[in-house]
């Protein structure tokens, strides 16, 4: 293979010229069709090498990744999961709280109310209530915007 057929093509195919015109410019100048076929298919492999570094990388990172989850999850105590929400100590425990009987709580809710925000403001302010101990969702959320609201209100 002439090593000038090889150059011509590797730096025409780097700039992105059409092998199919690479080849018929040097057919056309004389160059034989064989050596140019042999200069073509050289310059236009690509090595493999890189690909399998990258490969490998990425085996090495995936395994020592598992490797350390695994010591990881071996280290860490049956059942015990480490910054967790149940563990956080600014979670209150369930056990520890006192809810409200059924009579205790009807009288606690704005459930009638049409601005169910004032209605919870009303009662944050008086009886200092705790929006915690609504199980409906809408008056547990109309009851925080309302602490919201008196915070934004007081700040």
């Amino acid at each position: 293979m002439n090593k000038e057929i090889y150059k011509y093509v590797k730096k025409e195919y780097k700039r992105g010229v059409d092998l199919v015109l690479i080849r018929n410019n040097l057919v056309q100048n004389g160059w034989s069709p064989k050596e140019v076929d042999e200069a073509i298919a050289k310059a236009t492999k690509t090595s493999h090498a890189k690909l399998y570094v990258l490969l490998l990388f990425f085996v090495i990172t995936i395994g020592v990744s598992s490797s350390l989850l695994i010591v990881y999850y071996e280290s860490v105590p049956n059942g015990e999961q480490i910054n967790s929400v149940q563990n956080s100590p600014d979670i209150i425990n369930n056990d520890d709280l006192e809810i409200p009987s059924d009579e205790e709580s009807t009288g606690l809710r704005c459930e009638d109310v049409f601005d169910k925000e004032d209605c919870y403001m009303d009662k944050i302010v008086e009886e200092d209530f705790d929006c915690y101990y609504l199980e409906d969702v809408v008056e547990r959320s109309a009851c925080y915007r309302a602490k919201e609201m008196i915070l934004f209100q007081e700040g």
